[in-house]
């Protein structure tokens, strides 16, 4: 069995890799458990081969006592077989509930934050076939569209850090086989036998499920792979549809024909709209699919004909078509100080640079990117501004970043290269809007 699963993981990481070149330096997430252990080992040899450099990550979330001594116990296991591993620790407090989504989010900081630190442009996760069964499973529960119950993939990204899954089509059983011929122990979670969490349940309804006549893990596996199939087919007549009807400008609002929905089928209007929200809101909490159907059911009945907002955004008719912006809410668009560092992104939709020089940037004058609401407009000489800027709709307008200097306007590098107010900013910043407005292909 341990040549054929080595030889299965070299195909999984083949499709991982397929349309990029291998990494320099690849991390694996390794908790101690077996399929996080099975990962790590059949990652090593795989790397040592390829000459790819390999670290392991294991996170202490602190949230039980013993966890310490385990990510201590995984280093000396790792340190046996020559893989470098480091441990990443969380800190300050914890909920009291939704634990599990809390620990989750986490982990992928830490983990991310780690890879960007060292270099390593690939992070290997643990998934295995049983991990995907039963997340197909709690997402039919939760009334999921098929882009949920495509569930994970192989292959996916999140900023910026390669995200690879290459055990997802192998079993749970096959990889302790394989720990136990390589003679290496591993940490059982007692997380997996408690009944308060949701996925042990979902692992004995999945039992019950592969027990039934004619069917097996095959069959549901090849299911959520056929799910994937059509969810990739659909997606890219979406993106097609996004090419030919959506125009995403620099200023970070996007602009589409009323008549969008016309003779186009209802599922890939929903994901056109989701898309368009995801482009303006940046990488925000994700939208509630039944708002977006909702929201596609009234424009089609013609029942919009006013501005409206939804998910930190407005929509607002103009002339044929609509304009899809940022509103910024009951919580306001946020302050945030520009200092020390030489790029920071604003709002999760624009990036800022500072290209001052390493004097400029360490001086004590305090710069802020805020929005620039009713008081930078009217610091503002309409004379000086772009036609461009002056025909946009306020909402749009007030709500663009700008550099900020004890209230008042230092730079607007959007869409004035030049200074406004005041002369110590002139040519050293620049901002760009960061749409996603493709599909995100995270996977995760």
């Amino acid at each position: 069995m341990t040549s054929t699963l080595a030889s299965k993981f070299d195909q999984e990481m083949a499709c991982v890799y397929v349309d990029t070149p291998l990494p320099a330096k690849i991390a694996v997430a390794v908790s101690g458990g077996s399929d996080s252990m099975a990962l790590c080992l059949l990652a090593g040899t795989w790397c040592a081969e390829r000459n790819v450099e390999i670290l392991a990550l294991t996170v202490d979330h602190g949230l039980r006592a013993e966890a310490a001594d385990e990510a201590v116990l995984v280093g000396q296991w790792l340190l046996s077989r020559n893989i470098d591993h480091q441990v990443l620790t969380r800190t300050g407090p914890a909920p009291q509930t939704g634990i599990q989504q809390f620990a989750r989010n986490a982990r992928y900081k830490l983990l991310l934050d780690k890879c960007n630190e060292v270099g390593a442009t690939s992070l290997l996760i643990g998934h295995q076939l049983e991990d995907q069964l039963e997340t197909f499973l709690m997402r039919v529960s939760k009334g999921s569209a098929l882009q949920g119950l495509s569930v994970m993939r192989a292959k996916g990204s999140r900023e910026g850090i390669d995200l690879g899954r290459p055990l997802l089509g192998i079993h749970r059983a096959h990889l302790r086989e394989y720990l136990r011929n390589e003679e290496q122990d591993w940490i059982e979670d007692p997380s997996n036998e408690s009944v308060l969490y949701t996925r042990t349940e979902l692992g004995r309804v999945l039992q019950s499920m592969v027990s039934l006549p004619g069917s097996s893990s095959t069959a549901i596996e090849l299911s959520v792979n056929r799910l994937q199939r059509a969810d990739d087919a659909l997606g890219q007549i979406t993106d097609v549809m996004l090419d030919d009807k959506a125009h995403t400008d620099p200023l970070g609002y996007v602009q589409f024909p009323q008549s969008f929905f016309e003779n186009v089928p209802a599922e890939i209007n929903v994901r056109f709209l989701m898309s368009i929200f995801k482009t303006v809101r940046g990488k925000s909490d994700p939208i509630k699919l039944i708002h977006i159907e909702q929201l596609l059911g009234r424009l089609t009945r013609g029942e919009v004909r006013t501005p409206l907002t939804l998910a930190g955004c407005q929509l607002r008719p103009s002339k044929e078509s609509w304009i899809l912006c940022r509103e910024p809410g009951r919580s306001a668009l946020p302050k945030t100080p520009l200092k020390g560092g030489r790029e920071m992104t604003w709002d999760n939709r624009f990036v800022v640079m500072d290209h001052g020089s390493d004097l400029e940037r360490e001086a004590a004058i305090e710069f802020d990117v805020s929005p620039l609401g009713d008081d930078g407009w009217s610091q503002v000489t309409e004379s000086a501004l772009p036609d461009y800027i002056k025909k946009l709709p306020s909402m749009v307008r007030k709500n663009l970043p700008a550099i900020w200097n004890n209230g008042e306007i230092v730079d607007m590098p959007l869409f004035l290269g030049q200074k406004v107010s005041m002369g110590i900013a002139k040519g050293r910043f620049e901002m760009v809007f960061i749409p996603t407005i493709k599909r995100e292909k995270q996977g995760l």
